[in-house]
């Protein structure tokens, strides 16, 4: 690199006396290592995917990673993000290279693939980012402004142990890897390159105490004295100087991981670079299937893999040509889970979209009429409730996705039920909660959740979210969010003022569902989940006001007609 660090790359042809593009993927979760699997099966498969039709594919250890030398003061340094520049440069003029380059990944590579368009030039042709998070501080590490201990917990734990090569000498990293597992040196080391690049690693400050520190989207998330945050290093701060070097992207989301559909749909709304968006029911990653009304939990995914990566295929191929074909139209092809079928749309919201307001009344109802009395409805906080093990967050470590049948969790919750649905009806968008709520306390938490309920009592849960009161007040002087989204900042932290009604308005994550005839919809509070979020912020009493003075409701994003273009994707 510039300053001289240097960085390990895999490189896999077929012929490396024959010019053809090439894809770059930056991992900061080891390019190979010495276990059973020495390539995981993501690299795998997409290895044997894009040799075989005719790519040349890297994988690059990030620099403070693997066995690439330098230090990590944070995820996304600026340092990093060159390095993406450089690495694509190096690509472009191999002999084995035709000049053109692209970058791909999942997760945390997915974010290095876009943000390498920031350092690239006309080498990179193309960016394809899979199941990213637009912006880190509400889409990963701080949902709603709450401690995700996924992130903060397990993957800080994880990284940290493969940053120090496994280092069984560090207690706290036991049984995080296989015993004797390692990182795999370049070629032609003896294990002294990578004892001198570990060496280099350690010496990169402990991101994870710095995470423990985190609460609010304006606090340092580095390890130096550069005060670099969460919003600094995450594509909504970054997102204009991305969009200025119109790189075509194709990026790919699913309804129930994290917040990564919310950031394509983001994106789309906000980006003018050609951009193909792709958002389904499936895990992160794509790996298995999470159709809430179908096959989970270890199903495979539909479309497959192969599928997939066909897809992406025919989305590069004429960007990588020699002679670069044109750019591809923007549209957003999403699969609704219900009616499981794929559509297309070049806006968003699509077109037929119309909010439809539902109430919250006394008897724990949703109906379209306002409220005439004045009513409250006390909630004693269940500290145990929860989503499981198996929900959007805990997939972000490739988990399979599986929410279940609710009908149990819910009894320990808070609820209103519509009347059973007289039609169909179909629901693409982000549904908004405005909840007039006060607490016992200064603070809390609010859990919502967004659920079918068939005639036989099962409970599907469609969309959730949730919020840190205190910091819920503040919104974002931006259209750029596809609903209310505050800003999570230190100075707008407003503390509660005990038993105090407060308008909250929680945009849940965007979906696309149809619900059955027959079956009710239903809104779930809870002030807990147990198994992914801290219970520092929690409050013991959660009162939801329902008056015409302080009413509570729920806006769903009805789609009102179908539209002509139902079937615009096919996978075959």
């Amino acid at each position: 690199m510039a300053d001289g660090t240097r960085l390990a790359v895999d490189l896999w042809t077929w012929n490396e006396h024959e010019r053809r593009p090439a894809i770059v993927w930056f991992t900061r979760y080891w390019r190979r290592s010495t276990g059973a699997e020495a390539v995981s099966e993501t690299f795998k498969d997409a290895i044997s995917y894009f040799t075989g039709v005719g790519y040349t594919f890297l994988v690059v250890d990030v620099r403070g990673t693997g066995a690439s030398f330098g230090q990590r003061p944070t995820e996304w340094a600026r340092a990093e993000i060159d390095d993406y520049g450089v690495v694509i440069d190096w690509v472009a003029n191999q002999p084995w290279s035709n000049g053109a380059v692209a970058t791909l990944g999942t997760s945390y590579s997915g974010n290095a693939a876009e943000l390498a368009t920031l350092t690239s030039g006309a080498p990179l042709r193309a960016t394809v980012p899979r199941f990213t998070d637009f912006t880190e501080y509400l889409h990963a590490f701080r949902p709603g402004g709450l401690v995700n201990t996924v992130i903060s917990d397990t993957w800080m734990t994880l990284t940290r142990a493969l940053d120090r090569n496994n280092d069984p000498a560090v207690p706290e990293l036991a049984g995080t890897l296989q015993p004797g597992e390692s990182v795999c040196p370049v070629d032609g080391d003896n294990g002294t390159l990578l004892a001198q690049a570990v060496a280099e690693h350690r010496v990169s400050g402990d991101v994870c105490q710095t995470l423990e520190a985190l609460r609010y989207a304006d606090d340092p998330f580095t390890s130096d004295e550069t005060g670099t945050t969460l919003e600094d290093v995450s594509p909504s701060t970054l997102w204009p100087a991305i969009d200025a070097r119109q790189v075509p992207s194709m990026h790919w989301a699913s309804w129930y991981d994290g917040g990564t559909a919310d950031g394509v749909i983001t994106r789309f709304m906000t980006y003018r670079t050609p951009m193909v968006g792709v958002i389904g029911a499936w895990n992160h990653g794509a790996s298995t299937n999470a159709n809430p009304f179908g096959a989970r939990d270890t199903a495979p995914p539909e479309p497959s893999r192969a599928a997939q990566y066909a897809a992406i295929d025919t989305f590069l191929r004429p960007l990588m040509a020699d002679r670069p074909g044109a750019s591809p139209e923007r549209v957003l092809e999403y699969f609704t889970v219900g009616a499981d079928v794929w559509r297309s749309t070049e806006c968003w919201p699509p077109a037929g979209h119309m909010p439809w307001v539902l109430q919250l009344t006394e008897g724990n109802g949703l109906t379209p009429e306002p409220p005439v009395v004045e009513g409250a409805d006390r909630y004693s906080v269940h500290p145990s409730a929860t989503t499981g093990t198996k929900n959007r967050w805990h997939t972000q470590l490739s988990a399979p996705l599986d929410y279940g049948d609710r009908r149990l969790e819910d009894e320990g919750l808070l609820v209103y039920d519509s009347e059973p649905l007289e039609s169909d009806l179909e629901f693409t968008g982000s549904p908004v909660a405005h909840l007039h709520v006060s607490v016992d306390g200064s603070d809390g938490a609010i859990f919502t959740y967004f659920e079918s309920v068939a005639p036989d009592g099962t409970v599907t849960l469609l969309s959730d979210a949730c919020a840190r009161l205190s910091l819920a007040g503040s919104e974002r002087d931006s259209a750029t969010y596809p609903g209310p989204t505050p800003t999570f900042t230190r100075a707008t932290r407003r503390l509660m003022v005990p038993g105090e009604p407060t308008l909250i308005r929680i945009t849940l994550h965007a979906l696309s569902a149809v619900v059955s005839k027959g079956h009710r919809l239903r809104l779930a509070v809870a002030g807990a989940d147990v198994d992914t979020f801290s219970a520092d912020q929690l409050s013991t009493l959660i009162t939801i006001h329902r008056s015409p003075r302080h009413p509570s409701y729920l806006s769903l994003p009805r789609i009102h007609d179908v539209r002509g273009d139902a079937e615009a994707t096919t996978w075959d």
